[in-house]
Parts: C-alpha cells; sequence; structure tokens
C-alpha cells in the first residue's frame, strides 16, 4: 500500500495537479511523455514512486512545467535535472497548435484503433456530454459518433457515418492483425448498423464528409469535419 500525501506535497500530487491544470488524461500524458497510461496512473497513486531522471524529465516536458516546478519535481525525488529538454516540449507545443488551427471545431486525438486519447474544449461539446464524463480513456470514437442520440442531431448523419467508417478502415489496415484491433472492432461490430457500413466501406476514399451536428433546440451548431 502506498503512503498518503494529505499535504499533497509528493510526486504523485504533482503530477495529478499538473496534468489537470493542462486538461490533460493519463493517456495523453501518457503519449507525449512516452510511457503507458497505467504507469502515469500509478505514479499518480504513489503505487510507484521512482521514476528514471530521464522520464521525469519527459513528464516535466510533457506537462510544461515552470522552472521552478520542475525544480520542485526533481527534488522531490532527490535527483539533479537533466538540463537538456527531451522532445516530449515539442510534441506538446505540437498538440497544442494542433487543437488552437481547429478552433471553433471540434478536435480529437486518437489511438491507432480509433480509441480517444485527448480533445479540445468544443469535443465535448459535439457529443453533448459533460466535460468530466468524456474521458473515458480508451472509448471508440465511432461509438460516440454512432450513439443513438449523437445520430438524432446529426444533420447528415447517413452521408458523414460510411465516411468516417471508410476513413476507419483505410488508416487501421496497418494494425489489422493487431490484437487490440481486432477486438475493437468487435466491440464495434456489437453496434447497430456499424458492420454493413465497414462491409461496404471503400478503403480507396481519401476524405471524408463533415458531419453537421445539430443542437437540441433545432439550430446548428457545428460543422465536424473527420
Amino acid at each position: 500500500m502506498a503512503d498518503a500525501d494529505p499535504a499533497g506535497t509528493g510526486l504523485g500530487s504533482q503530477l495529478r495537479e499538473a496534468r489537470e491544470a493542462r486538461g490533460l488524461s493519463r493517456s495523453a500524458l501518457a503519449l507525449l511523455a512516452g510511457c503507458t497510461r497505467q504507469y502515469i496512473e500509478m505514479l499518480e497513486s504513489g503505487d510507484r514512486q521512482h521514476p528514471s531522471a530521464g522520464l521525469l524529465a519527459a513528464l516535466a516536458a510533457a506537462l510544461a512545467l515552470s522552472d521552478k516546478a520542475r525544480s520542485r519535481l526533481f527534488s522531490t525525488m532527490g535527483v539533479a535535472p537533466p538540463t537538456a529538454a527531451p522532445v516530449a516540449s515539442r510534441q506538446t507545443d505540437a498538440l497544442a497548435a494542433a487543437f488552437a488551427r481547429a478552433q471553433p471545431y471540434p478536435a480529437f486525438v486518437v489511438d491507432a484503433c480509433w480509441g480517444l486519447l485527448d480533445w479540445n474544449a468544443l469535443g465535448p461539446a459535439t457529443f453533448e456530454v459533460y466535460p468530466a464524463r468524456l474521458p473515458v480513456e480508451g472509448s471508440n470514437l465511432l461509438r460516440l459518433v454512432f450513439d443513438r442520440q449523437f445520430r438524432s442531431r446529426a444533420l447528415n448523419w447517413d452521408e458523414a457515418a460510411p465516411a468516417l467508417v471508410a476513413r476507419f478502415k483505410r488508416e487501421t489496415r496497418i494494425v489489422a492483425h493487431d490484437a487490440a484491433f481486432q477486438r475493437t472492432l468487435r466491440d464495434l461490430r456489437t453496434i447497430s448498423g456499424f458492420s454493413s457500413l465497414y462491409r461496404a466501406a471503400r478503403v480507396e476514399a481519401d476524405s471524408a464528409a463533415p458531419c453537421w451536428v445539430c443542437s437540441t433546440d433545432g439550430s446548428a451548431r457545428c460543422g465536424w469535419h473527420g
């Protein structure tokens, strides 16, 4: 059992507070820092308390910590911070810039199987869910698209859904034999209407139709390009 950290001064508390301040999910932070979501969870909970100096540096860069916060993080672990900033800082900047370019449209970061990793502020609004509910890390973007309530509000769902499924089929060809993808595909095939669209999808198509979403009061809210 990990020791409690009531004062919030330990490594786990510092990582969790910085991650939440940046609006990152555990999966997104793991992606930027080059580790796994499970490892981030163990660090935050205190189940793992001695990461390497290199990983600490990657986490500090991914979280865009100030010099003071970075020094505090390394001081907590009793190690000196390396002088060179890792590549993760450039990845974080690139992600922030991509989200900025997407405004005023929703934007999502997905893994190779289209599992959700991160999103901008408009992401939850697209599906009319509270931000705290959307970070079900690993939830598949297509499962949200095929949600019955979302389908009723998408003005051109019948056009956009086949285009998105075709893009999914095309982009996942490289992981078609991966066990994680096979589990994802089995799960998606339990959704009404997905299997027929997947079978009919033409992988040579190179674009997806925009999905025009209607708000609950009937007014058009936004256009979402897949």
